[in-house]
């Protein structure tokens, strides 16, 4: 069975390959064959050739590497081959992260493994799901003969991601071989390779794979394993790539290996450590049919500074020493009130400050109280007040060196759900949590620092309604506001969907924010308390969405320090699954990320830069900080669709220009001055020390883009009347005019003066309609053109007792999102949708049936989205504008399923938080389902849509259907995109009424 998964280059993958032995065995994603057109920086991370019926994804017996198991390779002792892993002495817990994919649903499965030690003693394997559900711990004898042992997995729903992980004591050394995961009873006692060829490095074994810049040379020993007992002409191929930068090659041969042989080859990597930056060794080994593929990255960058209080630099951290390497200097730490044991009284909390004393990393601490031990929950499953306060407060007076602590994490979202009140009334709940354990820390720690409100993205999304609620009650017992502004659509890979924070609006909101904590008297500080992005572990090390995911790392980091923000907690150092696929991490598997050396780079540059001017902040976006040592950078980036060049008025002498790794740019300047290329990825220009800084501040300020000067956003009052906004993107003022065309018409306006960051309006009509023409706009300015062009297609809704309005049967991949051949959509009978709308004086009706031959629906209103269900959402006053990646203040978005208990419903947006109740309730529905058919009928009034029905009027709709066969969310079907994988209400279609 052979697919296409797009790519963007227009080439084909080979993926999910089946083998048939005596019964088929189906391979599991982590089992992929090396894509043969596709250069290696953007192939898959790990591949081979498989053999036989083992599942472990790469080199199972460690001759070659050890990619994804952090554990030296050890000569002393192997059970098979020359090398075993090994847990030495002092080392006392070791183990991968989650193997994606790994186990296939409705099968048992086992892992078995060899094992020896030095000595008599016992070890403790354990093993946990994507899902943070503990699967086995078991504790095994272990001696010093090689012994077999067997761990049995059970059928599992969905797909399983373990991990593996071995623990013993720090004094016994423990040899580990010959791994094997495969269906339960089909291993074999004696060895079979999972693959026909290995190739591998083994890592650095530096904190993080990083290294600082240094004249020495960097020597890796390769090795490439021939795995079958046929010898094989083998053709061995070594590549090094920096990211953004060039390529060259350290081996390329044809290597004669006898069967079940290896051979080892000393590369000289680099001739000096001189050059910082993100780099990648790809490795391929090829004979006939087989093939294997290993990639190993590492990052040089300058050594961290010093972890300090005032440091800019946060990460959830689940590998400190990486962490510090990235030049972390505070480490967000989660406290699970439910898990805290006590002992005479007393709350047992271990040594939780031993990051601190041992590496300086300061802590801040979010108690999770919103879920008690079982014997402190008292009616409605919330804990005795009196029992929070004792818990908080044995933490606190245990942790001498950490004096800042918040009350929980993203309570807009827990608090709701455990006390099953209104946003409102559970703002109220917390912000009673707050006030009452506020006075009693700050009387027990003297100084002590509170965080509080630490919304998630919802409430940062949807305008703060629960932070406010929580300011007018309790404000002024906070000193931090650690806000998470995550994105909607933060799921980065090749389908694109995903968004960056300055589409995502990260700049106006935290402005919004500032207005907020004014009105509520101005003191707390605002943190960045979490905040990341899932890569799609699919891609490689170097890909287009690899590379994008650290551009969005660096340019939040950037723009947090133009804002003002204090802090930035980003999310996270290491395993977190989401979607099966999307990791968020900027270490995955203990490998750097790009994101890691964007992370380690921006955050070098800004510890103790504070911002002097705001040079643009549009689509391109160029802050100018003042560096530590007291030098003037700019920071810019292009967060559009298109890359440009700025042309600066500087020579290329008199400054200093670096990537977002921080490697060096080769400037050049002519008589115009310097260029540099503006895209996605940040860079830097240093004002040299000869520089006049006035000279610095204005060939910035005058810099001359080859981009459109403005924007162009379409609205349509009526089906006759269309209003266009014009946005001035540039630093200067622009002017110039307008010519719009649609037909044979063609109209001419005067564009005068318009003012960066301001815009303008402009009206045209026809006495008779729009719908259906092509519209044309030209703008001609000084600072040059921009040409848009708007293909009016309104859909028709009739009224009540007239031919009712079919919309456009969604049988197909045209409305299938995420449209991607590999996501299993089988047809029409898997999901597919027919609708029609129709309106009276009082509602707006939409009729929608979907088909799916699977309907699961467990959730509550407020989940309803997440399976089997649809969502609708109405963009009232067809105003939305382009590259707005959310919701307008009038906007609102519904939900509805069928459950187990009937027909539900959901809001699940208004920006009125107060009329939510009362808009939801307003709103008739019935669902019903027959044979694989469910059919919606969902009445709106136009009330609650703020909309006056008359004749001609127009307003923004969408729905989508989505499908969830009980394994997550696979895929849905809408008019338009902009509502599961991110608000984008300006892609809507929109409706005239007849």
């Amino acid at each position: 069975m052979i697919y296409h998964q797009p790519n963007n280059v227009g080439q084909a993958w080979l993926d999910n390959v089946s083998l048939t032995s005596d019964r088929d065995v189906v391979m599991p994603e982590a089992a992929r064959i090396v894509r043969e057109s596709v250069s290696l920086s953007e192939s898959p991370r790990q591949s081979a050739t498989r053999l036989g019926v083992n599942l472990w994804p790469v080199d199972d017996s460690f001759e070659a590497s050890s990619p994804i198991f952090p554990l030296p390779r050890s000569s002393e002792e192997a059970h098979h081959g020359k090398y075993s892993l090994v847990m030495g002495i002092g080392t006392e817990r070791a183990g991968t992260r989650n193997l994606f994919r790994l186990l296939p649903p409705d099968v048992a499965h086992e892992f078995s493994f060899w094992a020896k030690s030095d000595r008599p003693g016992e070890f403790r394997f354990s093993s946990w799901s994507q899902d943070y559900h503990e699967i086995h711990n078991k504790r095994f004898e272990v001696g010093s003969e090689w012994r077999r042992y067997r761990v049995r997995y059970e059928p599992n729903k969905g797909w399983l991601s373990p991990t593996f992980s071995f623990s013993k004591d720090k004094n016994l050394v423990l040899w580990l071989d010959e791994f094997q995961v495969c269906e339960w009873d089909r291993g074999s006692a004696s060895y079979t390779p999972g693959t026909s060829l290995s190739i591998g490095m083994d890592r650095l074994g530096t904190a993080g794979e990083f290294v600082a810049p240094s004249d020495e040379r960097m020597v890796r020993r390769l090795t490439v394993r021939n795995n079958e007992s046929k010898p094989r002409d083998v053709e061995v191929h070594c590549v090094l790539h920096r990211a953004l930068g060039s390529s060259s090659d350290l081996f390329k041969e044809i290597v004669s290996l006898e069967g079940d042989s290896s051979r080892e080859l000393e590369l000289v990597v680099l001739d000096k450590c001189d050059v910082r930056g993100y780099y990648t060794i790809e490795m391929s080994a090829r004979s006939g049919d087989a093939s294997a593929m290993s990639q190993i990255p590492f990052v040089i960058i300058d050594e961290p500074m010093p972890a300090t209080e005032s440091g800019f630099s946060g990460m959830h951290s689940n590998g400190v020493l990486k962490s510090r390497r990235a030049n972390v200097s505070w480490e967000r730490q989660f406290r699970f009130w439910q898990w805290t044991g006590e002992k005479d009284g007393r709350y047992s909390i271990g040594d939780v400050e031993k990051d601190r004393r041992e590496h300086g990393l300061r802590q801040f601490v979010t108690f999770k109280v919103s879920v008690p031990p079982d014997r402190y929950k008292i009616a409605g499953g919330w804990a005795d007040p009196s029992e929070v306060t004792r818990y908080i407060c044995d933490y606190v007076s245990q942790s001498p060196l950490t004096d800042h602590f918040e009350f929980e994490n993203e309570p807009d979202l827990t608090f709701p759900g455990i006390s099953g009140k209104e946003l409102n009334a559970a703002a109220d709940l917390y912000a009673e949590v707050v006030k009452t354990n506020a006075p009693i820390l700050r009387k027990l720690k003297p100084g002590i620092k509170l965080a509080g409100a630490g919304v998630s993205g919802v409430d940062f999304n949807k305008g703060y309604p629960f932070l406010r609620r929580v300011l007018e009650r309790a404000g002024e017992h906070l000193d931090i506001l650690a806000v998470h502004p995550y994105s909607d659509a933060r799921y980065v890979g090749a389908d694109k969907s995903d968004i960056g924070p300055e589409a995502n609006g990260v700049w106006r909101k935290t402005e919004e924010l500032k207005q907020i904590i004014k009105e509520h008297g101005g003191k707390q500080s605002i943190w960045f308390g979490e905040i990341g992005w899932g890569l799609d572990v699919r891609e490689g090390y170097q890909s287009e969405s690899a590379l994008r995911h650290g551009d969005y790392c660096a340019r939040l980091l950037l723009l947090a320090k133009a804002l003002g923000v204090e802090k930035v907690m980003y999310f996270l150092a290491d395993a977190h699954i989401e979607r099966q696929f999307y990791y968020y991490g900027i270490w995955c598997q203990d490998m750097p990320l790009p994101a890691a050396a964007a992370y380690a780079a921006t955050s070098h540059l800004l510890e103790g830069a504070t911002l002097e001017k705001i040079i643009s902040n549009t689509d391109v976006h160029c802050f100018v900080f003042r560096h530590r040592d007291g030098q003037l950078f700019a920071s810019m980036w292009n967060a559009g669709n298109q890359a440009a060049t700025a042309q600066i008025g500087l020579r290329a002498d008199d400054v200093k220009g670096y990537d977002m790794f921080y490697g060096t740019l080769d400037l050049k300047s002519d008589a115009q001055g310097i260029k540099v290329v503006l895209d996605g990825h940040p860079r830097h220009v240093m004002c040299g020390r000869g520089l006049d800084e006035g000279t610095f501040m204005s060939a910035l300020s005058s810099m001359r883009l080859d981009l459109p000067p403005v924007s162009v956003s379409w609205r349509f009052a009526n089906a006759s009347q269309v209003v266009v906004r014009l946005d001035n993107l540039r630093m200067v003022s622009l002017n110039g005019k307008v010519r719009f065309r649609y037909g044979d018409r063609v109209e001419e306006r005067i564009l005068p003066e318009l003012n960066p960051n301001s815009h303008c309006v402009f009206d045209f009509t026809t006495p008779d309609t729009f719908n259906g023409e092509k519209l044309d706009l030209l703008v001609e300015t000084n600072l040059g053109e921009a040409r848009s062009g708007y293909k009016v297609e309104m859909v028709s809704c009739p009224r009540v007792g007239t031919p009712g309005k079919a919309l456009p049967d969604m049988d197909s991949r045209d409305y299938l999102l995420p449209n991607d051949p590999g996501n299993g959509w089988a047809g029409p009978g898997d999901l597919s949708v027919k609708s029609r709308v129709e309106y009276d004086d009082i509602y707006f009706h939409l009729h929608v049936d979907v088909r799916d031959d699977i309907h699961f629906q467990n959730n509550k209103p407020g989940q309803l989205w997440a399976a089997d269900a649809i969502q609708v959402a109405f963009d009232p006053k067809a105003d939305a504008i382009p590259n707005v990646f959310n919701f307008g203040r009038d906007d609102l978005e519904f939900g509805f399923g069928l459950t187990p208990d009937g027909p539900m419903k959901e809001l699940t947006y208004i920006y009125e938080t107060g009329r939510a109740e009362e808009a939801l309730a307003s709103v008739k529905f019935d669902i019903t389902r027959s044979g694989d058919v469910t059919s919606y009928r969902v009445s709106f009034p136009w009330s609650t849509l703020g909309i006056v029905p008359a004749k001609g009027t127009i307003f923004g709709m969408n729905f989508t259907a989505n499908d969830n066969d009980g394994a997550g969310n696979r895929f849905w079907m809408g008019l338009t995109p902009g509502i599961v994988e991110a608000k984008n209400p300006y892609a809507y279609r929109k409706f005239v009424l007849e």
